[in-house]
């Protein structure tokens, strides 16, 4: 009876965290689901064309969404001390990216992750207790967004 009680309660609870999270074309309200998904604060501050929603969680790690004035995610980047849920943060985008990082051989690359393409750019690195990456989309890029922003040191 409690291990029925428990999956049930494991399954309700990744299937709410898949809908009630951000990634990558996703709107303001995604944000706002995802800092209360992850327990984080919230600091948004407006940048002319852009906003930037900064997420800190307890345990000091950083995510940075950036939203386009019209609301649509274009670009996120993290950094702490274990790999966040690419697959929630990247959305749609994360299949593509996946299969252009597959691993060699059945084998776990050691390297960082990097995927270049005319509609996605992703990069993931790190070692253990120190991960850091970002993803944008090329194509909705504000024009008055530059890409030293993804650094999640930068306020």
């Amino acid at each position: 009876m409690r291990l029925g009680l428990v999956a049930i309660c494991l399954s309700l609870g990744c299937l709410s965290a898949g809908c009630a999270s951000a990634s990558l074309g996703g709107g303001y309200d995604s944000v706002v689901a995802d800092r209360a998904q992850i327990s984080a604060r919230l600091r948004s501050t407006s940048v002319a064309d852009h906003q930037v929603h900064r997420l800190t969680l307890i345990n000091g790690a950083v995510r940075k969404e950036f939203a386009a004035s019209g609301g649509a995610v274009f670009a996120i980047s993290w950094s702490g001390r274990a790999k966040p849920d690419l697959r929630q943060l990247m959305g749609p985008y994360f299949s593509r990216f996946q299969a252009r990082t597959a691993t060699v051989s059945g084998r776990r690359i050691r390297r960082a992750l990097v995927a270049r393409q005319s509609d996605l750019v992703v990069f993931s690195g790190g070692a253990n207790g120190a991960f850091w990456g970002y993803a944008y989309l090329p194509k909705a890029l504000p024009g008055d967004f530059v890409l030293s922003e993804l650094d999640p040191a930068t306020p």
